[in-house]
């Protein structure tokens, strides 16, 4: 190999490096996962296609008189009543179906309330088998499942993942600065996954306006 082509694949080895460290800025590294910011590029050119299994279909169990019926394969019968506010310092609660994951056999019900919204995972076979923030995205062989939920008192955004063989779950926010808005996650892998946040511009006179976008990357350690 001539000396021209030997400085030119250092080149290119030493520009890859640059440009991988300047992708891969690390923000946390716990026994857990290790939180990185990457730019815009390389989130925009990773990820897969998100898991088509679950069917959205709010009309397939109806309620009759406030009350939620979900049927099980075992012909037991789960019901989720509504309640409604008869003065302010009163709680309420509305249950709506969302739909079901078909490769799993989850049904999803989501409770409205006061302080929040939470989502019941029901296994047709056994019954409610996990209360979650929001319906969550599954990693590509089902080994996990991570959803982000915002926290309406500070703004921020936080994550939860669960190992769905160990059923041990991680909980972390991606930054403390306050967030405008979040996108949805994108799976790189059966152990990591893409995020992407806007941040309010404190500069901007209109209030609730977005700032600049944060791109991270999270990787799952085994």
């Amino acid at each position: 190999m001539r000396l021209p082509n030997i400085l030119l694949s250092v080149a290119v080895i030493i520009a890859a490096s640059l440009a991988n460290a300047q992708q891969f800025k690390v923000i946390k590294d716990t026994v857990d996962y290790k939180l990185m910011e990457v730019d815009s590029g390389y989130f925009y050119s990773h990820g897969i296609e998100k898991n088509k299994d679950f069917v959205a279909d709010t009309n397939k169990f109806k309620k009759k008189d406030g009350v939620l019926s979900i049927p099980l394969l075992t012909g037991k019968v789960i019901e989720f009543k509504d309640t409604f506010l008869v003065v302010a310092s009163e709680s309420y609660s509305f249950y709506s179906y969302e739909g079901e994951n078909t490769k799993l056999g989850y049904y999803f019900v989501t409770i409205s309330l006061i302080e929040g919204s939470r989502t019941y995972l029901i296994d047709k076979l056994k019954g409610v088998l996990d209360t979650i923030e929001t319906v969550p995205n599954y990693s590509p062989t089902y080994m996990y499942y991570v959803y982000s939920m915002n926290n309406m008192e500070t703004d921020q955004i936080g994550i939860t993942y669960k190992n769905l063989q160990t059923n041990k779950v991680v909980k972390f926010n991606f930054t403390d600065e306050p967030v405008r808005r979040d996108k949805q996650i994108k799976w790189i892998n059966n152990n990591s996954f893409e995020y992407w946040i806007s941040l309010y511009d404190p500069s901007s006179p209109i209030e609730g306006k977005e700032g600049k976008n944060k791109y991270f990357l999270v990787e799952i350690k085994k």
